[in-house]
């Protein structure tokens, strides 16, 4: 199983980076870039709760599949019009 320890490392990759990228998105109060960052943890939280269901695995599929509807419904309110931009 030594071919194992790449895809962990290649998880702690992603988990490492993309906080770093959402709190230099938010330092710089880019709403863009809060904007992609969270489209890409909804798809990452998407493909991790595909890989539950693939694994049968309740646990490892609802739980991402949850988040991944939070981020989209935070993106979609973060997104909306407010009184200011009408």
């Amino acid at each position: 199983m030594a071919g194992g320890q790449d895809y962990l490392l290649y998880a702690a990759s992603r988990s490492v980076a993309l906080p770093f990228a959402a709190v230099f998105a938010m330092v710089t109060r880019s709403r863009g870039g809060v904007a992609a960052m969270a489209v890409a943890m909804t798809l990452i939280q998407l493909f991790d709760a595909f890989i539950g269901f693939r694994l049968h695995d309740p646990g490892k599929a609802y739980g991402p599949l949850i988040l991944s509807a939070v981020n989209f419904g935070l993106l979609l309110w973060m997104k909306r019009p407010t009184a200011t931009q009408a």
